[in-house]
């Protein structure tokens, strides 16, 4: 199951980095004020910002095989998502196990425990919607079926249950006690509800809205034939919160803990056309389950995003990556300067998913074998 990597053996075909020192635009970064709000001006190339490496490179530390005997013994072959925690130590949790649901291996893929027992009792999940660890570093999950928020202890202890209104999709506690929401509003002119990211305090009041995203008409255009559900996503990172909404186009909005916009950090996209081949292939899908679909000339700007404990922003785009099988991802540093396009070979199931994390200078990804099977591997990652 358990891989380790060769001394001095480098991950080549892994990772090709776009940025270099010759490309892009030098010179200070484009920024202005806006109502005491900072927004910064990213183009299609990044940056050149002196001092600060443009070129990645990766050197395989270990991987855990997934088509494995032993993790089909732990009913977990089909899970792709996870989280880190600040050891760097991986939580892979899988809503369709048959007992427990999060699985901890240590820093060296080995595995540890498992916990978060599958059912509707105390301190047990039914589906895990989102995970993130906290602050203080605890797993927090959101059970969106049991409409409540667990938080585990690193011995897999559920420290603390909370139940919130059934509205609300997922519920994120902050490290000021108030809690970030995803809740859907139903509007009576559309079919389609909208969905908002509120501030709550510690009694699920809502203190303010921070962003809404608009939906569209299915009723009379059927289902957006790719990323169904628009791009609307969210990541809390130490003492900010960052939004993503397709709506508002290549914009990241970044607040603080208390719901303050400070900055927009936008980019020009480049557009990528939706091919004639996925439009046939998603269209024949939805017709087999009877509905009616529709199609946009371009794919999203974005399709998701993480961030590193250093602030660095990686966000994943629709556009090729440098090899076949790769994904392309552009990288922004901690004050919203674009500095670097990287392709990663990573598993990405679906239009608004991938199965990656940044944490502790490392990647952390699922990558899918010749075989079929996954493998999860976790490289070293060197800035140059």
């Amino acid at each position: 199951m358990l891989h380790k990597a060769s001394i001095g053996s480098w991950a080549i075909a892994i990772v090709f980095a776009f940025g270099c020192m010759g490309c892009g635009s030098s010179g200070r970064v484009e920024k202005k004020t806006e109502n005491g709000v900072e927004i910064v001006f990213n183009h299609v190339e990044p940056y050149r910002l002196a001092g600060k490496p443009a070129r990645l490179s990766l050197k395989k530390e270990y991987s855990i095989d997934f088509g494995s005997e032993e993790i089909g013994a732990f009913g977990i072959a089909n899970a792709i998502d996870f989280e880190i925690d600040a050891a760097g130590r991986p939580y892979f949790y899988d809503s369709n196990a048959k007992a427990d649901t999060i699985f901890a291996f240590d820093e060296q893929g080995r595995f540890r425990r498992s916990f978060g027992r599958k059912g509707q009792g105390p301190g047990e999940i039914n589906w895990i919607l989102f995970a993130q660890f906290d602050a203080a570093g605890r797993l927090v999950v959101t059970d969106h079926m049991n409409h409540k928020v667990l938080t585990f202890e690193d011995s897999g202890h559920c420290l603390l249950e909370t139940r919130f209104p059934s509205g609300d999709r997922i519920l994120y506690p902050l490290a000021n006690g108030n809690y970030l929401c995803l809740r859907r509003h139903k509007l009576d002119k559309s079919p389609m509800p909208e969905d908002v990211f509120s501030l709550l305090d510690s009694s699920f009041n809502e203190i303010g809205i921070l962003d809404r995203r608009t939906p569209y008409d299915i009723n009379s255009l059927g289902y957006r034939g790719v990323v169904s559900q628009p791009v609307f996503q969210f990541i809390v990172a130490a003492d900010s919160i960052f939004i993503v909404n397709e709506d508002r186009g290549y914009e990241i909005l970044n607040y603080d803990l208390a719901g303050n916009l400070v900055r927009k950090i936008r980019k020009e996209a480049v557009p990528v056309e939706i091919s004639d081949a996925v439009k046939k292939d998603r269209a024949k899908t939805f017709e087999g389950m009877g509905e009616k679909a529709w199609f946009p000339k371009n794919w999203p700007p974005i399709s998701t995003f993480f961030s590193d404990e250093q602030g660095y922003l990686y966000v994943k785009t629709f556009e090729a990556g440098g090899n076949p099988g790769e994904s392309r991802f552009d990288v922004f540093d901690a004050d919203g300067a674009y500095f670097s396009k990287i392709s990663l070979r990573v598993f990405a199931p679906g239009d608004r998913f991938a199965a990656v994390r940044f944490r502790n200078g490392k990647l952390y990804a699922f990558e899918e074998k010749p075989d079929g099977y996954r493998e999860f591997c976790v490289y070293r990652m060197i800035w140059e």
